[in-house]
């Protein structure tokens, strides 16, 4: 068969540019060409590049993990949200979780197996856990539907304060957080579908090793897994010392005579601005 038959029969992923035959290929069915063979597996999982990609992705969500239990223990506690948006964290913050403890144990399983395959038994190797890819690509969909709810929360929030003048603290530190967050998800969600289109563009004319690889850093949700816990905790932080700074300041403000008075209207007033 020509390469575009064997193309266009289904043996082959891409239209086939090595022509070697994968001698102990014994899962691939008769015809599969080398570059969906066991052996282009074995080459691609053994490269250091691969492995390093791989890696990436395991660094990033163990960090990730890392942030949402900090965030958890010591911020969760005293971060002042509405119910709604609560409810909106909690479960954003769960999906990364699983997400983060998906990619370390996919990742990992498949570093170690990469350690322990030889060139006789390429099949190892392909043998990887791909059922962890339907709830990879489930979670994409919804942190994808959260960012909408998010944003929808945002300006609800926002048109509030519009119609009624009115903008307590708890309001007001909210819309700014949902801002934040919902912006964050954003700018990832336009990168991994820059990143994604830029890798089908090129993915056919690279090496596959090296497409495989452009491929699996393509998959930006291991990034997103650690920026989003960490703009929360940040903006948590910041406001925990703002909203001392505003406690210590008012509790130094005197409560007597003209001064008094004065401190107390201009309150006051800064709550109906």
């Amino acid at each position: 068969m020509t390469p575009m038959e064997t193309f266009e029969a289904g043996l082959c992923t891409v239209i086939p540019t090595v022509f070697e035959k994968c001698e102990n290929d014994w899962i691939s069915k008769n015809g599969t060409c080398y570059q969906d063979s066991c052996c282009m597996s074995f080459e691609t999982a053994t490269s250091w590049y691969y492995r390093m990609a791989q890696f990436s992705h395991v660094v990033f969500s163990g960090i990730g993990i890392v942030i949402i239990i900090t965030y958890l223990i010591s911020y969760r506690p005293r971060h002042i949200l509405p119910e709604n948006v609560r409810v909106l964290v909690d479960i954003m913050l769960l999906l990364i979780f699983a997400h983060s403890i998906d990619m370390i144990l996919l990742h990992l399983y498949h570093i170690i197996r990469s350690l322990q395959v030889s060139p006789s038994d390429p099949c190892l190797i392909r043998e990887k856990v791909s059922f962890c890819a339907p709830f990879r690509y489930t979670y994409a969909f919804c942190s994808m539907a959260l960012a909408i709810c998010t944003y929808c929360i945002y300006i609800d929030s926002s048109r509030f304060d519009i119609v009624r003048h009115f903008s307590a603290a708890i309001d007001v530190e909210s819309s700014e957080f949902l801002y934040r967050t919902t912006g964050t998800q954003a700018a990832i969600m336009a990168l991994f579908s820059v990143a994604s289109l830029g890798m089908r563009l090129v993915y056919n004319s690279l090496p596959r090793p090296v497409g495989l690889t452009i491929a699996t850093l393509s998959y930006i949700f291991s990034i997103y897994s650690f920026v989003v816990p960490w703009v929360i905790v940040q903006y948590v932080q910041r406001t925990s010392e703002n909203r001392k700074s505003r406690i210590s300041s008012h509790v130094g403000m005197k409560s007597v005579g003209a001064e008094g008075a004065e401190n107390y209207f201009g309150m006051m007033k800064s709550q109906w601005e």
